[in-house]
C-alpha cells in the first residue's frame, strides 16, 4: 500500500509561548490589549490593502501595519495555522493542528474565514485533515490541500466557494502533496513512497476554469531528483530539491513545461519572488544551525549569489528556519519560525526593520 509522505521540515521546529515579563517593559498589541509575545512561530504571509497578514503556530493571524512596521492587530484562528490567502475582503486560513499529531487532539480540520475590515474571525469551515496550503483563484475561488495523517488518511484537493462556504473534493486531480498557481491552473506535484521506500513523483495540473486535469506538466524531459517544493515567481513555475543535507537546486520551467534555468541554492530552497530581471530564492536552513540564507538568480545574465542577504547587511543572517518570503510595494518581507521574527527589507534585501515577536 502506498503512503503519501510530506517533507515537512519546517513546520515541526521548537514551538512554544514566550512568557512575557509583566513588566512595563512588556509590548501590547493596541487593537487587543494582549502581549505581543502571545504570538509565536511566525509562519506563513500575505498581504492586501496597505497591510501584511502573518499566521502564527501559537495559533493566531497578526496584522502588520507596513508603515510603522509594527503589529496592530491579532486574532486567534484554530491550531498551528499554516497558509493564508485573500479572497474578496476576507482571509481564509489553513489550520493544520499538526502539533497535535501525536495526541489526543489530532489534526485540525479547519479553515478560519476573517473579515478584514474588521479583523475578526467570523467562520471554521469544516474540511479534510491536516490542512496546509492554500490559495485563491484570480476569479477567487479558493483551492486547498490538506495532508493527511501520512498514513491511512491521504491528502487531499478541495474547491471551497468564498461565498458560501461550501467544500467540494476535486476528484479528476485527487491530491497532490506541493501545489502554486499561475495564470488559472494549479500546478503540483505528489510525492509517494511505497512499503520498500521507493519513491514516486507523479507531476500534476489542474485548470481552475475549465476543471481539466492532466499529469506530466513537465514537457521536456527534465528529471529532478530529490523534489521538494513546487512554487511561483509570478512568471516562473519553480522546483526546488532538497535531502535535507546537502543545499538544493532551483529549476525554473515555462508554463509550456520547458526548463528556463537550473541553478545552486541554499538549503530547503522553498520560496521565490520575481523582481522583473532577479529572481530571489528563500533557503529555509537546518533548525538549530543559523544558515538560512538567500539566493540571487539574475534573469540576463545567469549570475548567481548565493549569501546575498548576509552579504548586504554586513555579515547579519537570515537566522534559524525561514519559513516565507513576500514583496509588497517597496518592501521584502521574511519570516523566520525558529527565531521568532520577521525581517523587513529593501528590494535589494537591504535590511530596514526586524519584528521581533
Amino acid at each position: 500500500m502506498k503512503k503519501t509522505i510530506i517533507k515537512f521540515f519546517a513546520a515541526m521546529v521548537a514551538f512554544g509561548f514566550t512568557a512575557c515579563s509583566g513588566d512595563d517593559e512588556t509590548p501590547f498589541i493596541p487593537s487587543t490589549g494582549l502581549p505581543l509575545h502571545e504570538l509565536s512561530t511566525p509562519r506563513y504571509m500575505e498581504s492586501h490593502g496597505g497591510k501584511v497578514y502573518a499566521t502564527f503556530f501559537s495559533g493566531h493571524v497578526a496584522r502588520i501595519d507596513t508603515v510603522s512596521l509594527t503589529v496592530d492587530g491579532m486574532v486567534a484562528v484554530g491550531r498551528n495555522p499554516e497558509k493564508l490567502t485573500v479572497s474578496g475582503e476576507k482571509l481564509f486560513v489553513a489550520n493544520s493542528g499538526g502539533l497535535g499529531w501525536n495526541s489526543s487532539l489530532g489534526y485540525d480540520k479547519t479553515v478560519s474565514v476573517i473579515d478584514i475590515p474588521t479583523f475578526i474571525e467570523e467562520a471554521k469551515i469544516d474540511v479534510a485533515a491536516n490542512p496546509a496550503n492554500i490559495l485563491s483563484a484570480t476569479d477567487g475561488s479558493l483551492f486547498l490541500v490538506s495532508w493527511g495523517n501520512y498514513q491511512d488518511v491521504p491528502n487531499t484537493l478541495q474547491k471551497i466557494d468564498p461565498s458560501t462556504y461550501d467544500v467540494a473534493d476535486i476528484s479528476s486531480v485527487a491530491n497532490m502533496s506541493e501545489m502554486c498557481y499561475l495564470n488559472g491552473s494549479l500546478y503540483g506535484l505528489l510525492s509517494e513512497y511505497d512499503e520498500n521506500w521507493n519513491n514516486t513523483i507523479t507531476y500534476k495540473k489542474y485548470n481552475t476554469v475549465t476543471g481539466a486535469a492532466s499529469s506530466g506538466w513537465i514537457t521536456d524531459g527534465t528529471t529532478i531528483p530529490n523534489p521538494y517544493k513546487v512554487f511561483t515567481d509570478g512568471k516562473y513555475l519553480c522546483i526546488s530539491t532538497s535531502d535535507y543535507v546537502n543545499t538544493g537546486d532551483v529549476y525554473l520551467f515555462t508554463e509550456a513545461g520547458t526548463l528556463a534555468a537550473k541553478f545552486g541554492a541554499g538549503m530547503g530552497p522553498r520560496k521565490a519572488v520575481n523582481l522583473k530581471n532577479r529572481v530571489y530564492v528563500l533557503n529555509e536552513g537546518l533548525e538549530n544551525t543559523n544558515n538560512a540564507s538567500l539566493t540571487m538568480y539574475n534573469v540576463a545574465d545567469g549570475a548567481v549569489t548565493n549569501n546575498c542577504f548576509k552579504a548586504v547587511n554586513g555579515g547579519v543572517g537570515i537566522g534559524d528556519v525561514a519559513n516565507d518570503i513576500i514583496v509588497y510595494g517597496s518592501k521584502m518581507y521574511i519570516s523566520v519560525s525558529a527565531d521568532n521574527i520577521i525581517w523587513v527589507t529593501d528590494l535589494n534585501a537591504k535590511i530596514i526593520g526586524k519584528i521581533e515577536l
